[in-house]
């Protein structure tokens, strides 16, 4: 990236607030290009689809795909985590791919960071709570030491701030699988845009309608709360764009559920994770298989009747049901509350990031006021030091503030 010029500091100051960046509709951070999104509305929705039907429509589509990269002798390579929703995948393709003598090229890959225990270790959690060891399943490692390298990469493959460290696991392994087979005899699956499923509580729901953005979670998992560091100028932009905000209805709103559906999967978080994949995607070159952003399945999820897309009780009712289906027998389903290290990276290199406080190139561009991002930064330090302590009040402690601060000047930094 060259030239200062070709970043709009008005939509980056939105980001730096409320965290919204590659809505659709509006300009890129740099260039000042039109947003292209993954969406493809309208969607139909009936209210009269069932689990069964979407879960065959899903395997159905699972086989297509493994048929056909077989056809090629293509590798799939499925990036797993410890969710529900990646064991649904990973359950389905295991049955298609034994089924077709293709399991020989069938690998898993989960990433973790190095030098932090099992609190954040997918791995882990795998082997203790899914009764299955993966097919050829590989632990890809990044070295917490070069997160800052990565951070830089990852802007520049997006042309924008990368969102959370869980986007920097992501880009290391597809780099690594691209580095290990070769990026064109790869296909990687992905559970990207699982928002689609309802993964609040009605009552959660509810307070969201009443209460705007209060429960969107932040991109390390912990609750969602806006900055506070810009100057009066950039408070006055950002705020003056986040009115022009208007949360597109992109299908028929039947009832609460799809009203929480339709701001998290298709207004504030789903355009923005998707996009950073899409474009690591791009930048690798190498061909990709997302089930969860394709318009036909998005429908039929869309169109389950209420008590199967939310049972009262089960985040992500269809997952959870679909899962127990394939696999009556399995253990309850742990994943991580909090999914990466992100909060610890911040505070072990909090002296560096003080240091870029000191040289800041929003502070010098009159974004950010000086004062404001120390007091908050130090109040971060603090703050973590005092909440580690309590397992139950350090998982709502929230670091997004500062990673958008420390994205965004690590950005701007390479844009010279």
């Amino acid at each position: 990236m060259t030239l200062n010029k070709s970043v709009n500091y008005k939509v980056l100051s939105l980001y730096l607030k409320y965290g919204y960046i590659a809505l659709p509709g509006f300009k890129t951070i740099y260039n000042n290009k039109k947003i292209n999104t993954w969406l493809k509305p309208p969607y139909k929705t009936s209210l009269k689809t069932n689990t069964d039907e979407c879960l065959q429509y899903f395997k159905k589509r699972c086989e297509t795909i493994v048929k056909r990269l077989k056809k090629k002798r293509k590798k799939i390579c499925l990036l797993l985590s410890s969710g529900q929703d990646s064991r649904l995948i990973y359950k389905v393709l295991e049955e298609i791919v034994i089924k077709h003598n293709y399991q020989k090229n069938f690998f898993c890959f989960t990433g973790r960071i190095s030098h932090f225990n099992d609190d954040y270790d997918e791995s882990a959690i795998i082997k203790k709570f899914w009764n299955i060891k993966p097919i050829n399943h590989k632990i890809i490692t990044i070295n917490k030491k070069n997160i800052f390298k990565k951070i830089f990469l990852a802007n520049q493959i997006n042309h924008q701030p990368v969102n959370g460290l869980p986007n920097i696991i992501f880009l290391s392994c597809v780099e690594k699988i691209c580095k290990k087979f070769g990026n064109n005899k790869v296909h990687i699956v992905t559970g990207a845009g699982d928002n689609i499923f309802f993964n609040a509580l009605d009552k959660q729901a509810k307070k969201l309608q009443k209460k705007g953005s209060s429960l969107i979670s932040a991109q390390d998992g912990s609750i969602f709360k806006n900055s506070t560091y810009l100057t009066s100028k950039y408070e006055k932009f950002s705020d003056k764009l986040f009115k022009k905000i208007k949360t597109k209805q992109h299908f028929i709103e039947r009832h609460l559920l799809h009203k929480y559906i339709n701001q998290m999967a298709f207004n504030y978080r789903g355009p923005k994770v998707i996009s950073e994949f899409k474009n690591i995607f791009k930048y690798f070159q190498t061909d990709f298989f997302a089930p969860f952003t394709e318009k036909k399945f998005i429908e039929l999820i869309l169109s389950l009747k209420k008590e199967n897309l939310h049972d009262g009780k089960n985040k992500k009712t269809f997952i959870h049901d679909s899962n127990i289906i394939i696999d009556p027998k399995q253990k309850k389903i742990v994943g991580l509350k909090v999914i990466s290290p992100q909060r610890e990276i911040i505070y072990e290199n909090r002296k560096k990031i003080l240091q870029m406080i000191n040289t800041s190139v929003l502070i010098k561009k009159n974004i950010v006021d000086k004062k404001k991002i120390f007091n908050q930064f130090n109040s971060y330090l603090n703050d973590f030091k005092r909440f580690k302590k309590n397992k139950k009040m350090f998982q709502r402690f929230n670091s997004y503030s500062v990673w958008k601060f420390l994205s965004s000047e690590i950005f701007l930094r390479g844009c010279k």
